[in-house]
C-alpha cells in the first residue's frame, strides 16, 4: 500500500513497468479501496529485469488516498517495477483537448438541459451531451454546472 497525493481529478494514464521470466500474471490497482484499473495482464517477458510497460486509463478523484497494489493470480510469478500517471484529461474537459478552458464552459452551457431531460437541446454539438454529464445520471442540468465550477474554478470571480 502506498499513500498518495492526486493533484487533480481527472483521467490517468498509468504506465506499470512490469517483468515475469515464464509465467506472467494479472494484478490490479485499488485506490481507497476501490478497484480502479480491472486486472492487467502482465506478460512473459523473457527475464525477470526484461521490463516492459503495461498501460490502462484511470479515473482518478482528488487528494490524498491509499492506493494498494492486488495480485489477481495465484501461482503466477512476475516482478514490478513502477508506476507512472499521467494526467491525460482533467475532470470537465468536456472537449477533450487537456485542459478546463472557456470552450469546455461553453459546450456545457450548449447542452445544459435540466433535470431528468435525457434529450440533448437544439445547440449542443453532436457527442458532447454525454461528456457534459459530469455526474453520470444522463442529463446535464445544474448539478454538472456547479461540477464544472468545482473543477475548473469558474464562476467565483468570471461573473458566471
Amino acid at each position: 500500500e502506498y499513500t498518495v497525493n492526486v493533484a487533480a481529478p481527472g483521467e490517468y494514464q498509468l504506465a506499470a513497468r512490469v517483468a515475469s521470466q515464464t509465467t506472467g500474471g494479472f494484478f490490479h490497482l485499488e485506490f481507497d479501496g476501490v478497484d480502479a484499473t480491472g486486472s492487467l495482464l502482465v506478460p512473459v517477458t523473457g527475464d525477470w529485469q526484461s521490463w516492459t510497460t503495461v498501460s490502462t486509463l484511470v479515473e482518478l478523484s482528488a487528494g490524498t488516498q491509499i492506493m494498494r497494489f492486488a495480485n489477481d493470480s495465484l501461482a503466477d510469478e512476475y516482478n514490478v517495477n513502477s508506476y507512472a500517471f499521467t494526467l491525460v484529461h482533467p475532470l470537465g474537459d468536456i472537449d477533450r483537448d487537456g485542459d478546463l478552458d472557456l470552450a469546455d464552459f461553453m459546450a456545457l452551457t450548449d447542452c445544459l438541459a435540466g433535470p431528468n431531460v435525457t434529450t440533448p437541446p437544439a445547440g449542443c454539438a453532436p457527442g458532447t451531451f454525454d461528456a457534459s454529464d459530469l455526474d453520470d445520471d444522463g442529463d446535464v442540468d445544474a448539478q454538472d454546472y456547479a461540477r464544472f465550477q468545482e473543477y475548473s474554478g469558474f464562476g467565483e470571480y468570471a461573473g458566471f
